[in-house]
């Protein structure tokens, strides 16, 4: 093609026809100009492709890692639900609305409580790709609930560190004895199994108003730990629901 142009200017000159030269030149660069605009234009198209599906991709990806941190936060609420209505049982016990339970789970004063920011963790920097701004808010909205869930379990673990397992240490109820048991030397067996915790130096604690004050923050701090686990899933749910739409659109 570069031969053929070059030809056809080379007769020009020779037969001494420079204003159709000159012409022709003029617009050969004119073509020249177009044929880079339009490969620059198919070049931005590409590209605009590639940013595009590397968008949708971020979307499905956010969306199955939802689906598995939503399963997650239900077995969160399920096992604070759980560690709630021990709370609850103790209170009555306290009170002598209830008679002592011998398979009751006295264990969970002991127990601390994990959560991982895992959507924050995987997904913060990638906001720049992020083009529909129904969805950029809302897992921002996500992310910062997950920092709240977070606080809640920081300080349900603190409260527990720092009130719960002294009381239990000061008024000689945790059990060394149930520790050491010769036939358990796994944490699981021995935290599931044994009862670390006599009962009957805590029934000495009913009565005062230490033991009721201590009640009272740990079933506060426990409510709202699960409270934030329930926002954090309502976010989960406002989200899940945007992306699959916004998935859905795109194939149609």
């Amino acid at each position: 093609m570069i031969k053929f142009f070059r030809k056809i200017r080379q007769k020009l000159l020779s037969e001494g026809k420079t204003g159709k030269y000159f012409k022709y030149a003029i617009g050969e660069i004119v073509l020249v100009m177009i044929g880079i605009l339009l490969a620059l234009q198919v070049n931005n198209w590409n590209e605009a492709r590639k940013v595009a599906n590397k968008e949708l991709q971020l979307y499905s990806d956010i969306l199955n890692d939802l689906e598995s941190e939503y399963s997650k936060s239900e077995w969160n609420i399920n096992r604070i639900t759980r560690i709630d209505r021990f709370h609850v049982y103790l209170y009555d016990e306290a009170n002598g609305d209830t008679i002592y339970n011998s398979n009751q789970y006295y264990n969970y004063l002991l127990w601390k409580h994990r959560y991982v920011t895992f959507i924050k963790e995987k997904y913060a920097e990638s906001f720049a790709i992020i083009t529909n701004k129904e969805i950029h808010k809302i897992l921002k909205d996500y992310i910062d609930q997950e920092n709240d869930t977070n606080d809640a379990v920081e300080e349900w673990n603190e409260h527990q560190l720092q009130y719960v397992r002294p009381f239990l240490t000061k008024y000689n109820i945790s059990n060394p004895k149930a520790m050491f048991n010769k036939e358990l030397d796994e944490f699981a067996p021995i935290i599931n199994r044994t009862k670390l915790l006599d009962h009957s130096k805590l029934e000495e604690q009913f009565i005062t108003d230490e033991f009721e004050q201590l009640l009272f923050s740990i079933r506060f701090k426990t409510l709202w730990m699960s409270q934030n686990f329930i926002w954090l899933n309502d976010r989960n749910r406002e989200l899940r629901l945007m992306i699959t739409q916004k998935l859905i659109s795109k194939n149609y």
